[in-house]
């Protein structure tokens, strides 16, 4: 049956997501050492948490600061069409670039009847038009669909035609005959000015820039062209330097008086009354798209390997570190505690005691439920009591909605901004490796691709392949491994959001960038 999914869904698909952004721990991850050229479609496999962590370079985490509602960017533009607001319209007509041609027809005379042929069904139609002959008493009625013409029917007077005569359709409703865009019915001006379009003329050129920097709720008045349009907000300075593309414009509603424009629009505007245009200009200029947006200096201060190439971004949110997979005895032993099973660091691998590796819960980290009882539940540590393979305790800053129990598993989410997900290796002697050449160990058989060799400090650092992972008891094109640093997250914890592949990037010690990403709902 036909059906649509609504701007509101849209949009609180979008909040949803956004509020994930402010609530969890969510990174822009970046993977693909190997050189790409032609970046192929991303699949959504059912191991694709494997696929990413073990392919992933580096993380870098996303505040409140780094993304935004977004809407295309269409600049004013002298002697162009401009649509006009309308309430009644469908949204994707407002919001897109509209054709308007006059469609043709022509005629064949068969046995004294005319037989027509669409010639070009045109676009733009609203309403359907009318159908006239240059001689003879043939009436007809044309049929629209999508706004273009379908059919022509002749309903009467189809008999004694000896010659075929001219057919003429008439225009889409606007007043003009000749083909013509139609642009959308907002603008943004060299001023970083966001326009929004109230009344067009009745489909006239636009032909004088609109500055209006009224914030009252009164309709403005008509400039020399007929056009009318509604000062919505000026662009921050922040949000031209860091949000503004050729192709997006940062949209946002304003919750607090910043002394903007904008805020004394939204005040002035009376929802569910006339003069309501600017109470929220994410809803009103179709926000449905966030543009994600982090910078990345060099090599965060020796956080990361600033020589390698990516060929692919994402969204991951919470994620889990390395060595953080842990068990709960016997749930809670109050409504914001949880106990620690005896002997489990044994079964994460740890030989000492649990403060000596990352996973370690301390105070102020995050740790979310990731089975069992109460999954999906996050939690801030707000105390630990000695933890060495004994039964122990962790207590928290909020109580548990659903208190868990023996079933529950979880983990630590990281805080740090930045997250090197590559793996280590101290190798004894120097060697010969290769960026984007394969390594395989001599004992595990794990295999790695080479991101960066630090022959000075004899310091190799590869992404996983295959395998369980390195060992000591390993060597690499005949050198031994004599230590290993781990990624800093567990490759099959956490959630990947979003994924976008594209041709390689290569990256200098040197190179400060900024990468973007636009969601669109």
């Amino acid at each position: 049956m036909p059906n649509i999914l609504t701007e509101s869904l849209r949009l609180k698909n979008l909040n949803n997501l956004v509020n994930t952004l402010n609530t969890q721990s969510v990174y822009f991850s970046f993977s693909g050492p190997v050189t790409v050229t032609n970046p192929t479609q991303p699949q959504d496999s059912y191991g694709i948490n494997a696929d990413v962590f073990s392919d992933a370079l580096y993380l870098k985490k996303i505040t409140s600061t780094n993304f935004v509602n977004v809407i295309p960017n269409y600049g004013w533009i002298s002697g162009a069409r401009y649509q006009q607001f309308d309430s009644t319209v469908d949204i994707s007509t407002l919001t897109t670039v509209q054709s308007f041609i006059p469609a043709t027809a022509t005629a064949t005379v068969s046995g004294g009847s005319l037989i027509i042929t669409v010639t070009n069904p045109g676009s733009g139609y609203t309403s359907v038009p009318s159908v006239t002959f240059s001689f003879g008493t043939a009436v007809a009625t044309a049929t629209i669909s999508a706004g273009s013409v379908t059919a022509i029917v002749i309903t009467s007077g189809n008999s004694g035609y000896s010659t075929a005569p001219t057919i003429s359709i008439s225009a889409p409703s606007i007043i003009q005959s000749t083909a013509f865009d139609m642009q959308p019915f907002y603008v943004i001006t060299p001023q970083y000015r966001v326009y929004k379009c109230l009344n067009n003329n009745s489909g006239a050129i636009s032909t004088v820039l609109p500055t209006s920097i009224s914030t009252s709720a009164s309709t403005p008045a008509a400039l020399a062209d007929g056009y009318v349009w509604k000062y919505m907000y000026t662009l921050s300075t922040i949000d031209q330097e860091f949000f503004y593309t050729t192709n997006w414009i940062p949209v946002r509603y304003i919750t607090v008086n910043d002394g903007s424009d904008q805020w004394t629009i939204q005040q002035n505007a009376i929802a569910g009354s006339s003069p309501y245009h600017g109470a929220n200009a994410v809803t009103e200029l179709g926000g449905t798209n966030l543009m994600v947006k982090v910078r990345v200096n060099g090599s965060e201060g020796g956080q990361i390997v600033d020589t390698s190439q990516y060929s692919q971004i994402g969204l991951v949110s919470n994620p889990i570190q390395t060595g953080s997979y842990w068990t709960s005895s016997g749930g809670a032993t109050g409504p914001n505690t949880l106990q620690l099973a005896a002997g489990h660091a044994a079964a994460i691998g740890a030989t000492s005691p649990q403060t000596s590796y990352i996973g370690y819960p301390t105070v102020g980290k995050n740790m979310v439920i990731l089975g069992g009882r109460g999954a999906g539940q996050v939690n801030t540590i707000a105390g630990v009591t000695t933890i060495s393979g004994a039964t122990g305790a962790v207590w928290f800053t909020n109580n548990w909605t659903i208190t868990p129990d023996n079933t529950s598993v979880y983990g630590v989410i990281p805080n740090a901004t930045v997250l090197n997900q590559t793996t280590v290796l101290s190798l004894a002697t120097t060697g010969t490796f290769t960026v984007g050449s394969n390594v395989t160990g001599s004992s595990s058989g794990t295999t790695a691709t080479v991101v960066k060799y630090d022959s000075t400090n004899k310091l190799l650092y590869v992404t996983l392949l295959s395998g369980t992972g390195f060992t000591v008891a390993d060597s690499v094109n005949s050198v031994s491994i004599i230590g290993i640093t781990q990624p800093a997250l567990t490759a099959n914890l956490g959630d990947i959001l979003y994924l976008e592949n594209r041709k390689s990037i290569q990256r200098y010690p040197d190179q400060n960038e900024d990468v973007k990403v636009v969601i669109e709902f």
